[in-house]
């Protein structure tokens, strides 16, 4: 009876060491994206074309999951080509992947999405330009993996400035019309700290 109790006892103990490690041992989202901010910043320090000599500038909003959204996503045909406007007031040609549709507030928003190779490029504007973020607007690169059949998940924790937020030197594209969001997204980079 004893010994019965005694085992009983030490697969209680075992299972609740287990579900005490899995879920004290999983970090928070917030946790996984304050080390990838922080691994942005050292890449962002490191490149050799870096517009940056130190990360001390580059700051962020506080990671919130409220800005993570899964949009449907349509395909664009055969990659479209599309004219984007860029800041020295050129054109440049980008392939169109598709479009993605979400919900911020009582908006429904249909945003561009390009195709950048291994991964895809949405640039987009909203109330923040020009005062907590850069003027001309903010990017975010989305891993291919992110679209799961007709959806994409799109996370605006992972917005950052383009080059021209760093240095007026660099030629960056403006975002297209589509891609102006009326609302303020308090999430991503920050407007550069020189």
């Amino acid at each position: 009876m004893f010994r019965n109790k005694f085992v009983l006892g030490i697969i209680i103990a075992g299972i609740a060491g287990i579900l005490i490690y899995m879920f004290s041992s999983a970090p928070t989202y917030a946790e996984k994206a304050l080390k990838e901010q922080e691994a942005y910043k050292t890449t962002m320090v490191s490149m050799d074309d870096s517009p940056l000599k130190n990360k001390e500038g580059i700051t962020f909003f506080a990671p919130d999951e409220k800005w993570v959204f899964e949009a449907d996503f349509i395909r664009a045909e055969n990659k479209r080509e599309f004219k984007v406007q860029m800041t020295d007031s050129t054109m440049e040609t980008s392939h169109l992947a598709g479009y993605a549709t979400l919900k911020v507030g009582n908006e429904t928003y249909n945003l561009l999405v390009f195709d950048e190779g291994a991964q895809f490029l949405l640039p987009f504007r909203d109330k923040t330009n020009g005062n907590e973020t850069y003027g001309g607007g903010r990017y975010i690169n989305i891993e291919k993996g992110q679209l799961v059949g007709k959806k994409l998940t799109i996370d605006f924790n992972k917005s950052h400035n383009f080059y021209c937020a760093y240095d007026g030197k660099y030629v960056c594209p403006i975002p297209p019309r589509e891609n102006v969001l009326a609302v303020a997204v308090t999430a991503g980079e920050l407007n550069f700290k020189k």
